[in-house]
């Protein structure tokens, strides 16, 4: 599409901001007809005045400004009932937060806005609030949604409290919305119509003159769009008949337009005739003096590209796509700084002025420090010789360089702090979500058996009976180790240091834990142990987390194997423990070695678990120094290996 719509409406605040600042403006001179004698007077005239002020700040983008005047001037219009200042106002602040993707605020200004309008019976204030969700929408490439709230807003409106500028405008904007989103040929067409009959409707005058440019203009769009060049070219017959078409910005995009309809058209020598009339038109406004916008040059390239290569000039097409790709790069790095600085303007600004404050503090000690030292410089130039001095004033020299330093570095620390703060936020965030849903899953469980155990006169067989008490029981069971699990990932991460050694039996260890998996393992599977350490041998270590690591290894072991057998080994290794389970389930990939030792991780999604175990089993390993691996090379099932050291006890 020529004016590149997407573009502009993502990246370029003045043209999206100025129109809709015009069209709440012609709003407030010729809408509420029933109500026109109640908005003119003194009042009323003073009142506008003091709108062109809030108009300057928001142009100027002087946000903190706006924001302070709005509500004052609000409480005024509200005094003295000028219902249609008021809701401007309001709207501007809203557009404000918008602009600068401050959009929780935003939103809550077009939802206050909506109830207002709506309490006070004053259809223009609902539909403001609903445009200003639309126009959310947009900046957030949101269209469906948008589209959505510019037909509520033309449901809503009612011609008693509205005005002609506000309707118009929002068959502009949907209209232009769905071209935006692509929408189907004939959702765009019905739009097109019931804006046309609007316009037919309203008796003829200047300012719906422009809303007929804009109707056409729109509609030129949109036959392009679809490849309907004859029809385009009337439609652009149509637009140069209404003076809005004599500005220089509407006269250029109308050539543009017309040269790209010749162009696809293969009428060659008029698409070039209307390029070297738009060229002349930039070239005369620059010999002006008149700043003249990239995006009519990128326009006038796009399509001379497209001319030059049908006609077989190459060569010139070559260079002209060399301009065209320069200029659009340097209008997305436009867009990119502006997007950047309105970032850079509104994160954090509380932890910015903190921040700020402490560099000031540190810079007015440095200061101080700074003079002290050219202080005792100049004694020394009177009390030392030439080469003593030039060695203290190295020395000092050096001393403000560490210290330098040592506020950039404590500069760096901060920024590093922040960012971790905000991981562990998220990561704190993400993990209670998971939790609760994790949590949830055994607790339905239980209610619903428990209820269905619990009903009176409901005769239930013997088997289904005890089927509903296993599964509470499975269910409260795996409930239990999922808040187990949470309490240790709490102690391990809040609480770096370990436990005291305690002295423990090897054999012992292994021999209990596979005694207490072996109620879980499937029929026929067999669980047995190999232990390669003596029997009475005694060793210093942490016995309770190593039994932990162990239980979570053979639940995972038996939670996959069917078939064939489970085993639990223990060699000594210098001064480590290596454990080994081994089983013949299904298997791990190896691509997701390391993958199934995170959080929530389930291969198998319709496997009961949380996906907790194994990430807790490392987790734990680590902490006492040790390892948790999978062995890749085992093709067999899955093999775990364990590795802990220990201490001989004395």
């Amino acid at each position: 599409m020529n004016r590149l719509l997407k573009s502009i409406l993502s990246t370029a605040r003045i043209p999206l901001g100025m129109l809709l600042i015009i069209t709440s403006l012609a709003a407030c001179q010729v809408g509420y007809r029933q109500q026109a004698a109640k908005q003119e007077g003194p009042v009323y005239d003073k009142l506008r005045v003091r709108m062109k002020t809030l108009e300057y700040f928001y142009n100027n983008d002087q946000n903190d400004s706006l924001e302070a005047a709005v509500p004052e001037y609000m409480e005024n219009c509200k005094n003295h009932r000028q219902w249609r200042l008021y809701y401007l106002a309001w709207n501007l602040l809203g557009q404000s937060y918008a602009f600068a993707a401050e959009y929780d605020q935003a939103n809550h200004i077009a939802h206050a806005m909506q109830t207002d309008g709506q309490k006070r019976g004053i259809a223009l204030g609902q539909v403001k609030g609903l445009a200003l969700l639309a126009m959310i929408a947009s900046l957030q490439n949101n269209y469906e949604e948008a589209e959505r709230y510019w037909h509520e807003a033309i449901d809503t409106y009612d011609p008693e409290y509205g005005d002609r500028s506000t309707r118009m405008n929002l068959y502009y904007r949907l209209t232009e919305t769905q071209l935006l989103k692509e929408a189907p040929v004939e959702q765009v067409d019905s739009a097109l119509k019931q804006w046309k009959t609007v316009l037919d409707e309203e008796d003829p005058d200047k300012e719906i003159d422009i809303w007929q440019f804009n109707y056409y203009n729109t509609l030129v769009d949109y036959l392009i769009a679809n490849h309907q060049f004859d029809d385009a070219i009337a439609a652009i017959d149509s637009a140069e008949l209404y003076p809005a078409a004599n500005l220089p910005s509407n006269k250029m995009n109308l050539i543009i337009d017309r040269s790209t309809v010749h162009t696809h058209l293969h009428h060659n020598s008029e698409a070039m005739t209307c390029l070297d009339k738009h060229q002349h038109i930039i070239d005369s406004m620059k010999q002006a003096g008149k700043q003249v916008s990239n995006q009519h040059q990128i326009n006038h390239d796009g399509v001379l590209h497209a001319l030059l290569a049908q006609m077989g000039r190459y060569q010139e097409a070559y260079a002209i796509k060399l301009r065209y790709d320069s200029l659009e790069k340097v209008m997305a790095d436009i867009a990119t700084r502006q997007q950047q600085m309105e970032l850079n303007k509104h994160y954090d600004v509380d932890e910015m002025r903190r921040q700020n404050q402490q560099l000031q503090q540190r810079s007015r000690f440095t200061t101080g420090g700074v003079a002290m030292v050219l202080g005792i410089i100049a004694m020394l130039v009177f009390l030392t010789t030439s080469n003593r001095w030039r060695h203290t004033l190295e020395v000092k020299n050096r001393q403000l360089e560490r210290e330098r330093n040592v506020v950039v570095a404590q500069n760096r620390q901060l920024a590093v702090e922040r960012d971790r703060a905000e991981t562990a936020s998220r990561a704190k965030t993400a993990f209670l979500q998971s939790m609760t849903h994790e949590i949830r899953t055994p607790l339905n469980a239980i209610s619903g058996f428990t209820q269905v155990l619990a009903m009176t006169g409901l005769n239930l067989p013997e088997n289904e009976r005890q089927d509903f008490s296993n599964r509470i029981q499975d269910n409260t069971r795996l409930l239990t180790n999922i808040l187990d699990d949470m309490i240790l990932i709490s102690n391990m991460e809040g609480n770096n240091a370990l436990p005291q050694a305690e002295p423990c039996v090897p054999l012992m260890m292994i021999t209990g834990a596979t005694e207490a998996i072996a109620q879980q393992v499937a029929k026929g599977v067999t669980i047995d142990s190999q232990c390669n350490i003596p029997a009475e041998e005694t060793l210093m270590s942490h016995p309770r987390l190593i039994g932990i690591i162990i239980s979570k290894l053979l639940d995972n072991a038996a939670k996959f194997t069917k078939q064939g057998h489970i085993t639990l080994s223990l060699n000594r290794e210098a001064d480590k423990l290596h454990f080994a389970v081994t089983d013949t389930g299904c298997g791990i990939p190896a691509d997701k070695s390391e993958a199934i030792f995170e959080r929530f991780t389930k291969l198998d999604s319709f496997t009961q678990g949380t996906g907790l175990g194994l990430s807790v089993a490392r987790m734990v390993a680590e902490h006492m120094g040790g390892t948790l691996t999978l062995d890749t090379n085992y093709t067999g099932g899955a093999k775990f290996d364990l590795i802990i050291p220990y201490t001989a006890n004395a």
